[in-house]
């Protein structure tokens, strides 16, 4: 026979005597017409009557090692302060000069990468070229690809022996 669900847990406190008399009669009374609920008594019964007759031995003792490991934690944290101003106080003047100044200061953006002058405008210097790749590689390969091909303006050259009296330049 099955214990009725209900009634499960109210045999187990009718067991240890944890009902009121009210409802251990009328528990009592179920128990008389029900199979199920009355093996189950019976054997929860069986069962706190054993834990009952079963006792911790008192000899048993502790290790020296375990007694003096629980000695040391206890002088341990009697040692320990549980709070510490000389610990708090700094951390509290931190935390409050967080909350006052901090919201206060207006945060600065970066400014906006300027746009790299057009290519035929383009000064050949190191800081141009930094600010187009910063942009976008592409850019930089745009501005180099159309320098390098750029005709060479028209300068004279000068070679050696073509300088008159035979001076070069220096």
């Amino acid at each position: 026979m099955k214990v009725c669900a209900k009634n499960r847990k109210a045999l187990a406190w009718l067991t240890l005597g944890a009902l009121e008399t009210r409802e251990a009669q009328v528990l009592r009374a179920h128990v008389a017409s029900c199979a199920g609920c009355r093996g189950y008594l019976q054997e929860m019964e069986h069962v706190a009557e054993n834990l009952r007759a079963a006792k911790a031995p008192h000899e048993i003792e502790p290790s020296p090692f375990l007694r003096r490991r629980v000695r040391q934690a206890l002088r341990k944290d009697r040692q320990r302060p549980s709070f510490s101003w000389r610990v708090a106080s700094p951390a509290l003047v931190a935390m409050a000069f967080l909350w006052l100044i901090l919201p206060r200061i207006r945060t600065v953006a970066p400014p906006a990468p300027q746009p790299v002058a057009a290519i035929r405008n383009f000064d050949p210097t190191i800081l141009n070229y930094q600010m187009a790749a910063n942009q976008s590689l592409e850019k930089l390969d745009n501005i180099l690809t159309e320098q390098g091909n750029r005709a060479l303006p028209a300068t004279p050259i000068y070679r050696a022996g073509s300088f008159p009296d035979g001076n070069t330049a220096d």
